[in-house]
């Protein structure tokens, strides 16, 4: 445990002494946001080089104190992680690619829903070829207990059943209001729009969504929000 502690010491010693070079990053690379309960909120930060260029990154993971009560997937490009792994690659960028504004990125998407708290996540980001050609992002996230007490909503009346699935999804709807839903992608892709839940029980096919993680959100009359991960294997 020393060991590993003494390491990780080095490592972000190391990192936060070394200077960037030809590596452009947003104003936004070190993100500060507050999010709302029960929401799915994205937050994206993208890499890129002075000039178009065939690159590949690697990052290694410095801190990550997301409350595990929260449910999150980071993605970077072409590659979502739902347990942030302390090493990656990213998928390598073309010539051709980078060309055509491709660019590296982090995206982070999270539901905290009632578990108030804060998380921060730091990662250092480098050319493949080159640990020195690099720099660190940041994302400070903080869901606030604005009021103190858990509303009761249509939306907390709705299950959502089996999950994980293969091809369908099954929604029981005890609130007798009339709901919507929206799928999305871990990187925010909406994939499937506006289909109402009118029903004690609907019923919705997948089969045509390729296999992985999605967020599914219900919206009742007056607006409320309830977000759950749903697992498509």
């Amino acid at each position: 445990m020393k060991k590993t502690f003494l390491l990780l010491a080095t490592l972000f010693m190391y990192f936060s002494s070394i200077t960037a070079q030809n590596l452009i990053y947003p104003l936004g690379q070190h993100l500060d946001v507050t999010v709302q309960d029960t929401s799915l909120e994205s937050y994206r930060i993208d890499i890129e080089t002075s000039s178009p260029e065939a690159i590949t990154y690697d990052w290694y993971l410095i801190k990550n104190t997301i409350p595990n009560t929260w449910d999150y997937s980071l993605c970077d490009w072409q590659t979502c992680h739902i347990s942030i792994p302390r090493t990656a690659s990213m998928k390598p960028i073309t010539l051709g690619e980078a060309q055509n504004g491709i660019k590296g990125f982090f995206s982070l998407s999270i539901i905290p829903g009632a578990n108030y708290g804060s998380g921060e996540l730091i990662i250092y980001v480098h050319d493949s070829e080159d640990l020195n050609r690099g720099d660190t992002v940041s994302m400070n996230i903080l869901n606030p207990n604005t009021t103190g007490i858990e509303k009761v909503t249509a939306t907390s009346l709705v299950s959502i059943y089996p999950n994980p699935t293969q091809d369908n999804i099954t929604f029981s709807n005890k609130s007798f209001e009339n709901l919507s839903i929206e799928i999305y992608s871990t990187i925010g892709t909406l994939v499937i729009k506006d289909v109402s839940l009118a029903n004690k029980t609907n019923t919705i096919n997948l089969s045509k969504l390729e296999r992985g993680i999605y967020f599914v959100k219900l919206l009742d009359k007056n607006g409320i929000m309830k977000t759950e991960r749903l697992i498509l294997q």
